[in-house]
């Protein structure tokens, strides 16, 4: 059962105990004196195994039974693409059951095939593009983009399988669906995802404060690629992260960039995590100023 159960982050069921010789009274007498403990009905785990996020997830499958699947926020959170909730966690099990507690969440799918189905360190659960039409009708519109965005950057799925998916599944009426066909049509099958989320959050802030739509990832002649510009007035943007400058190679190879760009003449701005989330008024002011300047200039 140690084997078993160090396999499984530390839980089995009560079928797996009884298959590898156990009976009632036995399974009874470990959880009297403490070598084991419950955790769901007939699902049980060691004494002394550290809790994890994963043991939760391990626990619900082995409780809903080996047809049940992580789907949903869950499935997605797995996958990498979504800061997975402490406490939720959506199942997909093809049949009537209740569920014992109010953050496990039961979803009965028209159908489950078994090329849906997948192991996520060790967790069953469905495949990412699925997953995402799950989630597409469980989440917000911009939490849906971020995810979408998240899972195309790291290449965990492409645009043609989402494509692929809407039309196979959707579901006329079915919340989650006009969402989803609203994120694909503004990522076409050419689509690049930006090279990290403070790139989203400030494609966000420009449409947000109704600012022109910049160039992304523009390539400037002797200088390279900045992660913003625009090229008529010739205003450069690079976004900075906590991590950036952490040794003195960025930081030469940062004003080296900045000279060559003053030099043929381009603006560069530069913002911080806190300048895109927290000051984000202070820098649309800051680049409708700049337009404005700059595009009277060339």
């Amino acid at each position: 059962m140690a084997l078993l159960a160090e396999a499984q982050y530390g839980v089995f069921s009560r079928a797996q105990a009884m298959a590898a010789g156990h009976n009632t009274h036995s399974i009874r007498v470990r959880l009297e004196s403490g070598r084991w403990t419950s955790v769901l009905y007939n699902v049980f785990g060691l004494v002394g195994v550290s809790h994890s996020r994963q043991q939760d997830l391990m626990a619900a499958h082995l409780w809903a039974g080996s047809d049940s699947v992580c789907s949903g926020r869950t499935s997605v959170g797995l996958w990498g693409a979504y800061s997975l909730p402490s406490d939720l966690i959506d199942l997909c099990v093809p049949r009537k059951i209740h569920s014992p507690s109010k953050t496990l969440l039961l979803h009965r799918p028209v159908s489950l095939p078994p090329e849906d189905v997948t192991r996520k360190t060790g967790i069953p659960v469905t495949v990412l593009d699925r997953a995402l039409y799950e989630f597409a009708g469980l989440v917000s519109f911009p939490t849906l983009e971020c995810a979408v965005d998240e899972a195309l950057r790291r290449r965990l799925v492409w645009l043609p399988a989402l494509h692929a998916r809407l039309e196979t599944h959707a579901v006329q009426g079915r919340n989650g669906t006009t969402n989803l066909r609203r994120v694909l049509e503004e990522r076409p099958l050419d689509y690049r995802a930006t090279d990290s989320p403070l790139e989203d959050d400030f494609v966000k802030l420009v449409a947000a404060y109704s600012l022109p739509k910049p160039e992304r990832q523009y390539r400037i002649e002797g200088v390279g690629r900045v992660d913003f510009a625009y090229p008529a007035a010739r205003i450069a943007i690079e976004l900075d992260g906590y991590e950036y400058h952490s040794d003195r190679g960025a930081f030469q190879t940062d004003r080296t960039r900045s000279n060559k760009l003053s030099l043929g003449e381009w603006l560069l701005l530069r913002y911080t995590k806190d300048d895109v989330t927290l000051r984000a008024a202070l820098v649309a002011e800051e680049l409708r100023t700049a337009l404005r300047m700059r595009l009277g200039m060339f």
